[in-house]
């Protein structure tokens, strides 16, 4: 997604050359992208941050509304201020800043974002503990019981180990699923995994044993 042709045309032919990536499509616009995502099979998308019609904030909160799945890589010339952790803390899962003649790093890149991994340009100059999560949104309780549960605690074990009741438990495990948009335990698992936050035990053997599993 690149309102320049010459940029864009220049990205594609570097993408197909490699033989583990695959373009699918290619638009000018965020909104022409958004039209066009729901009918191609795409793992990765390739925006810029300064499209004509709506800006690359804007395309990843659509994207990501239509398709939790997608993975977003935010290629731009802004390399400070609160842009970079805006989109990251939005769902992007990568940003690359523009300029001279790396196109390894954009392909690096796209690799790791097509893995499930956060890929940020190393000139933003912020550690990863520094960068934003969906998770910041929640409350101090909230985010509690959501580590337990990522952990792989039952409802009666979070309301144990949390000291609350089972009541409080599943109204807190509610407003957590709003607050993310998420549906059930299965899509806060792949959000903690997204962004770097399972546990070593998190996978225990209350996991999968269907209590937690939907509201």
């Amino acid at each position: 997604m690149e309102d320049h042709f010459i940029y864009r045309h220049g990205l594609h032919l570097m993408i197909e050359e490699q033989p583990d990536v695959e373009v699918v499509g290619e638009a000018a616009l965020g909104r022409e992208a958004i039209a066009r995502v729901p009918l191609v099979e795409v793992d990765v998308v390739v925006c810029d941050y300064n499209l004509p019609d709506i800006d690359g904030l804007q395309v990843t909160h659509l994207l990501l509304r239509q398709r939790k799945e997608l993975r977003i890589l935010i290629l731009s010339g802004i390399d400070q201020g609160p842009i970079p952790k805006q989109l990251i803390a939005a769902g992007a899962l990568g940003y690359v800043t523009k300029g001279g003649n790396d196109g390894g790093k954009v392909l690096r890149a796209i690799r790791e974002v097509a893995a499930g991994r956060r890929y940020w340009d190393e000139v933003l100059c912020f550690p990863e503990s520094a960068l934003p999560t969906p998770f910041d949104r929640l409350s101090p309780r909230m985010s509690q019981v959501a580590m337990l549960t990522i952990r792989g605690l039952t409802i009666s074990e979070v309301a144990e180990a949390a000291n609350m009741s089972e009541s409080a438990v599943r109204t807190q495990r509610q407003l957590i699923f709003m607050r993310l948009n998420l549906k059930n335990d299965i899509g806060l698992l792949r959000l903690a995994q997204r962004y770097g936050m399972m546990p070593d035990e998190s996978i225990g053997p209350n996991r999968g044993d269907g209590e937690d599993t939907d509201l």
